[in-house]
């Protein structure tokens, strides 16, 4: 059975999100990335959004968007009536759009060019454009839920049961990712980090993270697989328990200092306080 294909420990998806930390910087996709996946994780950005108010409208949005929040809403002819807030993506969008466009924190259109005809500026570049926004809403909506649902997965009670997951294909993809294809229907036991890092990383357009989402529109998954099997495999022993998978992750909690940019560094520790500090030449996690 797909984890993933369960409902979600919801709980643990809005924790996950709500605990993300608003870090707005200047950097592009390249720099962030040379920042380790494990502090990332924890950080909520946007490449080249340097807008607090920004980072922060984004994240109360999607959070209204998990609770289902209602809000009073009025319509045309003056009449009052209760609507859930953030519907879905496209509410997400066209609310944060206007909220883009109001505060002027979009790109500057050329001259004589209307407010609406903002396809004249590269859409991943222009934070108004309903790409660029529904990219940010997929990207942590789809891994606020991947890691609720890996943590309800890595409990030590399911783990007991189940122990391992079998990597599969859920959907057709007209280009598969050749190390997708290499190891689709692979078995390998929740606590081989690097083995699920691996099926992740960014070189293939993954977030670093070991579990779900496995880079947009991979269509990969995860299956659990039952203790029994997994001995016949032998992957366990008939009594062993397995390790955390988020304590092998949790280990690249630092990074050299000499690797990034001190404006960065300088950024991370405001957004994470007394959790990150500097020891020596590295920045690292505290806790």
């Amino acid at each position: 059975m797909s984890y993933l294909n369960r409902p979600a420990k919801f709980t643990e998806a809005f924790k996950k999100l709500t605990a993300k930390k608003e870090v707005a910087s200047r950097l592009n996709t390249k720099q962030w990335q040379d920042v380790p996946a494990a502090i990332r994780d924890r950080a909520f950005f946007s490449s080249r959004v340097a807008s607090a108010r920004f980072l922060s409208k984004a994240k109360k949005f999607m959070q209204a968007f998990l609770l289902k929040q209602i809000e009073e809403v009025i319509s045309p002819d003056g009449v009052k009536s209760k609507a859930i807030k953030i519907g879905g993506r496209a509410d997400f969008v066209a609310r944060l759009q206007d909220f883009v466009l109001n505060e002027g924190l979009g790109e500057a259109l050329p001259p004589g060019v209307p407010r609406g005809q903002r396809g004249v500026i590269p859409e991943m570049k222009d934070l108004a454009s309903s790409r660029r926004l529904g990219l940010i809403f997929d990207t942590n909506i789809r891994s606020a839920y991947g890691y609720g649902n890996f943590k309800a997965s890595t409990d030590s009670t399911v783990s007991q049961v189940y122990p391992a997951w079998r990597f599969v294909r859920t959907g057709y993809v007209k280009t598969p990712r050749p190390l997708h294809q290499k190891y689709e229907n692979a078995v390998r036991r929740k606590d081989d980090t690097r083995f699920w890092l691996e099926m992740n990383k960014k070189e293939i357009g993954g977030l670093g993270v070991p579990h779900g989402p496995w880079g947009f529109n991979s269509q990969m998954d995860v299956q659990e697989v039952g203790r029994r099997e997994a001995v016949a495999l032998g992957l366990v022993k008939p009594d062993e328990k397995i390790k955390d998978p988020k304590a092998e992750f949790n280990k690249s909690l630092s990074v050299d200092l000499s690797r990034m940019d001190s404006s960065v560094a300088d950024r991370l520790k405001k957004a994470f306080g007394k959790n990150i500090k500097t020891k020596g030449k590295t920045l690292a996690w505290t806790t």
